[in-house]
């Protein structure tokens, strides 16, 4: 039979490991900066802002990831997207640059970015090196012309691959269209272009 006493012990007991528990939460929670851990879209903003712009705020940048990165709107693609920021990870800062008062990065890890491309749009892999391409030549930053290459119109996709397999390893154009002088005859791939402008609803092929 318990005694009032041994009731009293089990209770000071109870209360000192109650104790003791709370303690030890408190410090593993001072001790681990993520008391929750950090998300894929975490570690991509981590990898990626780093040039310094001043439109780079973290929480921004994981607000916009979690609705619109590769790796949410494609989760099929979650794998590679891990390996792009890995490699984006390993670049040095020199790597990336502002774009707009964003950090963006320049023409780095093309095989992992081709590849998440290929991954989300069956064909995407020759738009994004031609954006590469394109961007070499002519001083640009790729990422604006790489997002395009995630979303044509599903319905030009065949067209769409034509024209970037073709223009991959064209000469590359750098003027404005204000500027271009050139005869259509002069303009590399210029049959795949109007195919994919008219599947796409801008103009007749026949004008």
């Amino acid at each position: 039979m318990t005694t009032g006493k041994q009731r009293r012990r089990r209770q000071a007991a109870l209360a000192l490991a109650g104790v003791a528990l709370a303690f030890v939460g408190l410090v593993s929670a001072c001790s681990d900066p993520y008391a929750i851990p950090p998300t894929d879209c975490d570690d991509f903003c981590y990898a990626t802002q780093r040039a310094g712009c001043d439109e780079d705020y973290p929480e921004g940048c994981v607000s916009d990831c979690e609705h619109d990165g590769a790796g949410r709107r494609y989760p099929k693609c979650v794998e590679l997207w891990h390996e792009l920021t890995a490699c984006y990870r390993a670049t040095p800062d020199s790597g990336f640059e502002c774009v707009a008062d964003k950090s963006r990065p320049r023409d780095i890890c093309l095989s992992e970015r081709a590849a998440l491309a290929e991954c989300a749009r069956e064909g995407a892999d020759s738009c994004v090196r031609n954006c590469f391409h394109s961007a070499t030549e002519c001083g640009k930053n790729p990422a604006e012309c790489e997002e395009g290459c995630y979303a044509p119109p599903q319905a030009c996709n065949a067209e769409q691959i034509a024209y970037d397999t073709c223009a991959l390893n064209a000469p590359v154009y750098c003027g404005t269209p204000e500027e271009d002088t050139r005869s259509p005859e002069q303009i590399p791939c210029y049959d795949e272009l109007v195919t994919l402008l008219v599947c796409a609803g801008f103009g007749d092929k026949s004008e």
